[in-house]
């Protein structure tokens, strides 16, 4: 599971399994996720892209299985 570039200047890259499913939530406590959809790509297999109109900080959580993994995003 990759995010990258993290800070970024606005597009990020996810490298996530497709059984992973991810949320993104502002510092506000705001669900991103699908506002972000909407501006999605696939950039290669396995890897989307989303464009992040707002700076600020993002907490990303994938669930995978059993396992949640938290990530923080900052945009600059």
């Amino acid at each position: 599971i990759q995010i990258y570039p993290n800070p970024s200047p606005g597009i990020v890259y996810f490298s996530i399994p497709d059984e992973a499913t991810m949320e993104i939530e502002n510092t506000v406590g705001e669900n991103m996720s699908s506002v972000l959809r909407e501006n999605a790509a696939v950039a290669s297999p396995g890897v989307k892209a989303f464009r992040f109109s707002r700076r600020g900080m993002y907490i990303v959580r994938i669930r995978f299985g059993d396992h949640l993994i938290l990530k923080e995003l900052n945009i600059y």
